[in-house]
């Protein structure tokens, strides 16, 4: 098959293919340095993070009107399961094989 293909490809292929290819890379290197660019204004903006923000658990419904069950321990772990069952979000503490 793939000399099939190099038997039908002219070179205006081989150039439309890179031309391309090169507005593809020039675009996608824009849009990085762009968003990078924009990330060191919030940084010089805000300064540097101190620390993580907390979250709390305070409420009793989401701002979808789920009831919320989260037992105290949860607020201290890593790594945190979220299920919705009958109308209620229950947070638990993910349990990670060893």
């Amino acid at each position: 098959m793939w000399y099939r293909v190099y038997r039908i490809t002219t070179l205006g292929d081989v150039k439309d293919a890179v031309t391309y290819l090169t507005a593809i890379t020039a675009t996608y290197g824009v849009l990085v340095t762009v968003w990078v660019l924009h990330n060191i204004a919030i940084y010089k903006r805000k300064g540097p993070r101190k620390s993580a923000p907390l979250l709390t658990f305070s409420a009793i419904h989401d701002h979808l009107g789920s009831y919320i069950v989260a037992p105290e321990n949860v607020r201290h772990k890593q790594a945190i399961t979220v299920t919705v069952a009958d109308g209620q979000k229950v947070f638990s503490e993910t349990v990670t094989p060893r």
